[in-house]
C-alpha cells in the first residue's frame, strides 16, 4: 500500500511541475498527425532547432497574430479551404507567403531567418514536417477561424 501511495504522490508531483500552457494530449495530438477537422485544413507551421539566443520568429495570418516558433517549436492551425495571407517577422522586414489550402489536406511550412533582420516561410515536404514536429514542442496559437466547434 505505501509503495502504491508513493507511486501516486510522484505522479501528481511531477504533473504538478509541468509547464503550463498545453497538456500532455495536446502535445502528443500533433505528433499523431490526425487528419484535419471536417471541412478544414490541417496547417503545420515548424521551425527547425536554434541557437540558443535566437529570437522567436513571430507569424501572422492577415492581421491576425498566429504565434511566435522558438527553435524545434511547431503549431498547427485547422484552417478553412480557403487563402492563407501568412507572414512571417524578423526583426525590420518581413516576408509574406500566401497558399489555398484545401479541405481534408495537411500542409506543413517552415520558418527560417533571412539574414539577421527578416523571416521566411517556405513549404516543405510531409516527410521533413513529420520529422521536424516530431523533434519539437507544440506551442499554443492565437489562430481563430470564426468558427465555433
Amino acid at each position: 500500500m505505501k509503495t502504491l501511495l508513493c507511486a501516486v504522490v510522484v505522479a501528481l508531483s511531477v504533473a504538478a511541475c509541468q509547464q503550463g500552457g498545453l497538456s500532455s494530449y495536446q502535445q502528443a495530438y500533433g505528433t499523431n498527425f490526425p487528419g484535419p477537422k471536417d471541412g478544414m485544413a490541417a496547417v503545420y507551421l515548424v521551425r527547425g532547432a536554434a541557437a540558443p539566443d535566437a529570437p522567436p520568429i513571430p507569424i501572422s495570418e492577415g492581421r491576425q497574430a498566429v504565434g511566435s516558433l522558438a527553435g524545434s517549436t511547431w503549431i498547427r492551425l485547422d484552417a478553412l479551404p480557403n487563402p492563407l495571407d501568412l507572414r512571417a517577422y524578423g526583426s525590420q522586414d518581413s516576408t509574406e507567403l500566401i497558399i489555398t489550402v484545401a479541405a481534408g489536406e495537411t500542409y506543413f511550412l517552415i520558418a527560417e531567418p533571412v539574414g539577421t533582420t527578416n523571416a521566411k516561410l517556405m513549404t516543405i515536404s510531409w516527410d521533413q514536417g513529420r520529422r521536424l514536429v516530431r523533434q519539437g514542442q507544440q506551442v499554443p496559437s492565437n489562430y481563430y477561424t470564426g468558427i465555433s466547434n
